[in-house]
């Protein structure tokens, strides 16, 4: 196995559904010590720091979803444009990204 293929690997572990459910349980623990004052237990970290990587985390996450969107509308567009030049207009069709 090369090296790419198995960082590909490791990367579709980390942003599987497990991968997914295990970054917003941390999030969602660090919501609950912070919603109980009890922040400075959970991290050694300032509150503006941990304030900072939470801001950043939520940009990235926004521009993640607004590049994906991005992807599939254009991808719609262009099936559209292909089934309009082709005449299948009516036609149902499944696509499918993996």
């Amino acid at each position: 196995m090369d090296i790419e293929k198995a960082i590909l690997e490791g990367l579709r572990r980390q942003y599987g559904a497990h991968g997914f459910e295990f970054l917003y349980q941390r999030l969602d623990t660090l919501h609950d010590f912070a919603m109980e004052g009890r922040l400075t237990e959970a991290t050694d970290l300032p509150a503006e720091e941990v304030i900072g990587w939470l801001k950043e985390l939520i940009y990235i996450a926004r521009e993640t979803v607004t590049e994906i969107e991005a992807r599939d509308r254009a991808v719609t567009a262009l099936f559209a444009k292909v089934a309009r030049e082709r005449g299948w207009d009516g036609a149902m069709v499944t696509l499918r990204f993996d």
